[in-house]
């Protein structure tokens, strides 16, 4: 059983090998400095049982954002470019490097948006992932 933090950081380690990215973060940032960028968040989780198994299903959120005063059409496609790029990163890598022992990890889906990060309005879109964890009950 890997805790919650270990899934998180496994998480921002297969999201900083799509080169694309300028930074990942584990925590949302006051600013934007270089960009694309992502941070990684806990979003929910479900817990079951079933015999003697215990299943946790961590999902979290990763959000990957441009600043959108820069040139538009840039900011779109460096960002959509980047987020597609970390949903194919979590399919490669669905065991987070062996930090996930019994279970994988899956992005689902994945929501397009605006947010504003230090003021600046930011084109985003949240790559979400399931993580899923089994271990005796």
């Amino acid at each position: 059983m890997a805790e919650w933090t270990q899934i998180r950081d496994g998480l921002a380690d297969v999201v900083r090998t799509v080169t694309a990215l300028k930074d990942v973060l584990t925590y949302e940032p006051e600013s934007i400095q270089t960009h694309p960028i992502a941070w990684v968040l806990f979003n929910s989780y479900d817990r079951g049982q079933a015999g003697q198994v215990t299943s946790m299903r961590y999902r979290f959120q990763v959000r990957v954002a441009t600043p959108y005063n820069t040139v538009r059409k840039q900011a779109e496609d460096e960002v959509i470019s980047a987020a597609l790029a970390v949903a194919d990163a979590i399919d490669t890598d669905p065991q987070f490097s062996g930090v996930i022992t019994s279970g994988l990890a899956t992005s689902p889906d994945g929501q397009a948006g605006w947010f504003p990060v230090g003021n600046v309005p930011c084109r985003v879109v949240d790559v979400y992932c399931s993580a899923l964890d089994k271990f005796p009950y």
